[in-house]
Order: C-alpha cells, then sequence, then structure tokens
C-alpha cells in the first residue's frame, strides 16, 4: 500500500513531519533523556587568587567538561572592542552552543553581580517574541531547577547553571597565598598587589550590595554550594563525592530494569490486542493466497480492528 494512500486514509498527528535533519536537535535531546545522558553545568564564584580556575580545570578533566571564561570566550572572537552587551551575547551563545548542552560545563568567575546574571539567563526582549515563556515551576535536573518571577528564554533553559559553587576564604589567607605565588604566574594573573587589592576590594563590595549575584541563583532555586578555607585536594574530593549521584553500575542496572518493564508491557500489549487479530489474519491469508498477500494481511487488519467493533 502506498504511503500517500494511508496519509489520506488515517488522520496522523506528524511529530517530526519535516524530518530528520531539521528536527535532530530535538531528536538528540530526547535521546539524551531517555537514556539519561544528563550535562553537570557549574559555575563557580569566589574572590581573586581563592582557585577558581584550577579547580575549574581539575573538575572539567575528571567529568570531562568544558570550561569556560569570559576571557576565553572573547578571545574567541574577532579581537576588537566591543561592548557589555555584545560580551554578554558572545558568552551566552558559547553556552548554548552544542557542546556545552550535552556534555555540560564550568563557568569560571562569570557573573560577578546580579546584573550580570540578570543580562546572561534573562530572555533577551529583542527575541521574545520568538521564543516560548516559561512558567514558574519545577524541572527536571537536566534543565534549570525551579524559577520564580523570572521570564526566562526557552533556548537559554537548556544552558542554564543547575549548581553553583561558591568559594571563599579569608583576606590574609588569599594575600599571603598570592604573596606565595611565582612571579610569572603573579604577572600572568595580573596579581600585583596594588591590582590584586582593588580587585578583592571590587568582589567584597558586590557582594554587600542589596541584590547580590548569589541572590540571583538563590531565587532561581540553584543548589548552592559553599566551601571555606578548604585545599585544593578536599575541595576536589568533596565535589566528586557531592556530584556523583549513584555509580556508573547503579546506572546500568536501572536502565536494564527499565528497558526489562518496557518491554514486559510491550508484550503484554501485543499479545492482548495484535497477535489474536494478526495469526487469524495469516490463516486467511494462506487459505486465500491472495496474489499480493501483504495488501490482503492489511485490508483484513483494518476489516477486523477489534478496537474499532462496536
Amino acid at each position: 500500500m502506498e504511503a500517500v494512500t494511508i496519509n489520506k486514509l488515517f488522520s496522523i498527528n506528524w511529530h517530526c513531519e519535516s524530518g530528520l535533519v531539521d528536527n535532530v536537535e530535538l531528536v538528540v535531546e530526547e535521546y539524551r533523556q531517555a537514556r539519561g545522558l544528563l550535562p553537570l553545568r557549574l559555575c563557580i564564584l569566589g574572590p581573586p587568587a581563592v582557585g577558581k580556575s584550577s579547580l575549574s580545570k581539575e573538575i572539567c578533566q575528571h567529568y570531562k567538561l568544558h570550561h569556560i571564561t569570559l576571557k576565553e570566550t572573547l578571545s574567541e572572537a574577532i579581537t576588537r572592542l566591543v561592548s557589555r552587551q555584545e560580551q554578554i551575547k558572545l558568552l551566552r551563545d558559547k553556552l548554548m552552543s552544542n557542546p556545552c548542552r550535552n556534555q555540560g560545563y564550568v563557568l569560571d568567575d562569570f557573573p560577578n553581580t546580579y546584573e550580570q546574571a540578570n543580562e546572561l539567563f534573562e530572555e533577551d526582549q529583542d527575541e521574545s517574541s520568538s521564543s516560548r515563556r516559561i512558567m514558574p515551576g519545577r524541572f527536571a535536573p537536566s534543565s534549570l531547577v525551579c524559577f520564580t518571577s523570572h521570564c526566562i528564554n526557552m533556548e537559554l533553559l537548556v544552558s542554564a547553571a543547575e549548581f553553583l559553587l561558591c568559594l571563599d576564604a579569608s583576606d590574609s589567607f588569599l594575600t599571603d597565598r598570592v604573596i606565595n605565588l611565582p612571579e610569572e604566574v603573579v604577572q600572568e594573573l595580573d596579581y600585583e598587589p596594588e591590582q590584586f587589592l582593588s580587585r578583592l576590594a571590587i568582589y567584597r563590595g558586590n557582594n554587600q550590595e542589596d541584590k547580590t549575584v548569589l541572590n540571583f541563583f538563590e531565587e532561581l532555586d540553584v543548589r548552592l554550594l559553599y566551601l571555606g578555607n578548604l585545599r585544593r585536594d578536599n575541595m576536589c574530593r568533596y565535589l566528586k563525592e557531592g556530584f556523583s549521584t549513584q555509580s556508573s553500575e547503579e546506572a546500568m542496572l536501572k536502565e536494564e530494569q527499565d528497558l526489562e518493564n518496557l518491554t514486559v508491557q510491550m508484550r503484554s500489549y501485543l499479545m492482548e490486542h495484535v497477535m489474536p487479530t494478526l495469526s487469524q489474519g495469516l490463516i486467511e491469508c494462506c487459505r486465500a493466497q491472495p496474489p499480493d498477500p501483504l495488501e490482503f494481511l492489511a485490508e483484513y487488519l483494518f476489516r477486523n480492528n477489534p478496537l474499532d467493533q462496536p
């Protein structure tokens, strides 16, 4: 039977009528959800010299994530002066790229203020007409955990951080750490005494405002991990234990159990609703021996569909 004939006879609600190529992103998202391949998205904040970049690199190496910084993101673009809005857009595009959406990322030392976080994750007014709006409520861990009064762009939903790691230490601890750093590292990171103290003062000032960047993530109910004066190896061990919700063995066993349950349900449905009519149709086909057995069997199934019987 021709496909055109089937399309005329039945009212089919297409899921991806335009084909696989045009809907490959939807297929990838459904595959990730079905297999439990949920990306890990983490934002690390803290004062200068607390160890954000070093910890970010170790987490990325352990979990096979992408290390995202504002400086490197801008350097990937054309080396030219860009406005603050263009910087935010470049970083947003990076977070929404397929590698970050599918595997996850660690966003290092950004955003630093409530306003920056608002610009990065809130819906762009220029794109609001073409974006779907999300109502407040909870979502699966693969998405942003919770929304309140914020209006989030649907595309940004899949790229928003679901963990916020806040590192902190006393000013004296940070100053001593910078003093003991090699000279080349100090120059590379712009940790000369005057610049370091200025950056530290700016960070402390930003976190004494009425609305801080932590308030923004708290309003979205993003899970916050706060670490004080811990050694870096202790931080890494703590995070690996905290993020690993289940071992790979447990995940495989759960997947096998889910597939087995689905198979049992499918087999039960086929034996009850499909096999009796199909078996009788095959018997009738053998008796009649039509020139086109497939067409004969298809018409028999249509005529004897038990769900259509009064």
